[in-house]
């Protein structure tokens, strides 16, 4: 185990079942998305990456993981709306907010929304080909399948290391 990391190494064998398992996940979460009928899906990737790959599946981000990726997609939303509907008056509106923002993550106010989840998605959402395509909506609802997705994997993940560690203590 490294311990500035604590992260296990895997062994080659380990990796390769590892893969699989990531592959059938990926290919659920599309599935899932296709069949109801979300779009665009990547958003939950990238939600899928922050939660699992840089905070580890730690139940404990969950709910400012969610909240964070849901506020920085409304925020992005706002920076394409306001404007839209209220001109220069709303641009300035958008961007104070976005700098009210930095400011509490800076200052960590806010922590359960206003976080690092919260400015990925956040500047995801305000890519210029992503703003032309103002998905917002699909987006969120996106980061919603992954978040449930997540969670549901991770409790089944719970419950069978639960019963391995059982049945481990019995033997």
């Amino acid at each position: 185990m490294d311990s500035a990391n604590h992260k296990v190494k895997l062994t080659p064998g380990k990796a390769a079942i590892a893969l699989v398992f990531v592959v059938i996940c990926v290919v659920a979460y599309i599935a899932l998305a296709l069949a109801l009928a979300i779009e665009p899906f990547y958003p939950g990737f990238f939600f899928a990456f922050y939660f699992a790959g840089l905070k580890g599946g730690d139940l404990g981000e969950f709910p400012a993981a969610v909240a964070g990726s849901l506020g920085g997609l409304l925020v992005a939303a706002l920076q394409h709306i306001l404007p839209e509907h209220f001109g220069t008056a709303g641009m300035v509106v958008a961007l104070l907010v976005i700098v009210a923002a930095i400011y509490a993550l800076l200052m960590e106010w806010a922590a359960i929304v206003i976080n690092n989840a919260f400015m990925l998605m956040l500047t995801v959402g305000t890519i210029p080909a992503v703003v032309k395509e103002s998905a917002y909506l699909g987006m969120a609802e996106s980061v919603v399948l992954a978040a449930v997705f997540l969670w549901g994997l991770l409790q089944v993940a719970g419950l069978l290391t639960a019963r391995a560690k059982r049945a481990v203590q019995s033997a």
